[in-house]
């Protein structure tokens, strides 16, 4: 997002208070970058001077709003905050990126926003094995 001009922050399906954390969390690593938070949509109007959706939600949540956003022509970054895993091949289909969280952001969505911004790596290494979407060596 170190490219953006604007940021708009999603929910998937129904306001959270992850949205309005991570706005603001991006607002102060992304300094002259407008940021704001948004309703759940299903409509994303073409046009809209956001030059990047962040949308926060379970995969099976996200996906209607990422396609709708994508379909405007806006870029897409999912972040998946739960840890239900199963619509992460519909996101992937949908969207470039997409960041598992695993846990609502809460007191870490400054963390999450440095990543988001490029300004930190996401180095995180789970504990425990889950079931792959892709194929060994996909990225």
């Amino acid at each position: 997002l170190g490219r953006a001009r604007a940021v708009e922050v999603l929910p998937g399906a129904v306001d959270s208070a992850d949205v309005d954390a991570l706005a603001r969390a991006l607002a102060a690593v992304l300094p002259g970058v407008a940021v704001w938070p948004g309703p759940a949509v299903t409509t994303v109007a073409p046009g809209s001077p956001a030059d990047v959706v962040v949308v926060t939600a379970r995969p099976e949540d996200a996906v209607r709003t990422a396609e709708t956003a994508v379909a405007a022509g806006r870029r897409c970054v999912v972040v998946v905050t739960g840890d239900e895993i199963g619509g992460l091949a519909a996101l992937a289909a949908t969207t470039a990126t997409v960041l598992l969280c695993w846990r609502p952001l809460g007191d870490h969505a400054g963390v999450l926003a440095d990543v988001l911004a490029g300004h930190a790596e996401p180095g995180g290494r789970l504990p425990v094995a889950v079931a792959s979407a892709f194929p060994l060596g996909h990225g």
